[in-house]
Formats: structure tokens, sequence, C-alpha cells
């Protein structure tokens, strides 16, 4: 089964092997159809790639605050080189 949908800017194609059309399926699809409230074209991500993604982005997060903190302290960065040590925390290893 192939839908697609043409109700944004953008064009979406699904593309459903046989096995994944099923009652769920085609009701979501109906919901779709009647523009009702519907989770057809959705993403649903593998509870392990949410983790890993949470992750990066508190990650992400904790730099931000560290580097702005570290730049509101230039004193500080100079005598002890903070905002490089900093930094080479969060290097290769932090992304």
């Amino acid at each position: 089964m192939v839908s697609t949908n043409f109700d944004g800017l953008e064009a979406q194609t699904r593309y459903y092997a046989i096995e994944q059309v099923d009652d769920d399926l085609l009701d979501e699809l109906g919901r779709f159809v009647t523009r009702e409230e519907n989770q057809l074209l959705t993403e649903k991500l593998p509870d392990d790639v949410r983790r890993q993604l949470r992750m990066r982005v508190e990650q992400e997060r904790l730099k931000d605050r560290w580097v702005k903190k570290m730049d509101n302290q230039p004193a500080a960065n100079e005598k002890s080189g903070g905002l490089k040590k900093v930094l080479s925390r969060f290097g290769k290893k932090g992304r």
C-alpha cells in the first residue's frame, strides 16, 4: 500500500508492506482522510534511539551552560585556561 500526503507544503510518500496493513493502520488512514487527529505520518523511534538523542541534547545543554558561564568570567578564564578545559571535556567524546 502506498499513501501520499499533499496536505502541507511538502509531499510525503509512505510505503507499507502487506504485513503492516492491518485494522489499526486502516483506522489511522481513515482518520487521516477525514482530517481527524491521527498518528499516520509520525515517526516512531525505538526507545534506545530516543535515549541516545536525549543524552546528546543534555550534553549540548550542559556544554552551552559551561561556555556561557566561562564567557561571563574572563579573568578566571585567563588564569586557569577554563574555557579550553571545558571544551576539551566535551570534545569528540561528547558528540
